[in-house]
């Protein structure tokens, strides 16, 4: 599905038109039917593949973004040793810190204090 996504739209009359259109209905069908009601319903009227997935993904990418990133902080801030040895503390803190990081990499407009 990515590489038929990446592709920019192929125009009636272009050769292979005919097979890259029945991909894109098909890949159409499976978004719709995976989709909850809800989403579909904002959906239905695009017509190719490409254009529900960017609406998908500008709806639903910073949100989920934002959510997950919160729950790190949570995790971060919440986090303690207890009955835990320093090593496997160290360790899970820092694995925390590296996916915080991950998120900051892919997006560095995000303004996130951990105070």
């Amino acid at each position: 599905m990515g590489n038929h996504l990446a592709h920019p739209n192929l125009k009636t009359g272009d050769p292979g038109f005919e097979a890259w259109d029945q991909k894109d209905s098909r890949i159409m069908a499976w978004m719709w039917t995976t989709m909850i009601p809800e989403i579909r319903r904002t959906c239905l009227y695009l017509s190719r593949a490409r254009a529900i997935w960017e609406n998908l993904y500008q709806t639903y990418s910073r949100a989920r973004d934002a959510a997950q990133l919160y729950e790190l902080k949570l995790k971060t801030m919440t986090t303690r040793q207890g009955e835990k040895s320093m090593t496997e503390y160290t360790h899970k803190v820092r694995t925390l810190w590296q996916e915080f990081y991950q998120y900051k990499i892919a997006d560095n407009t995000i303004d996130f204090h951990l105070t």
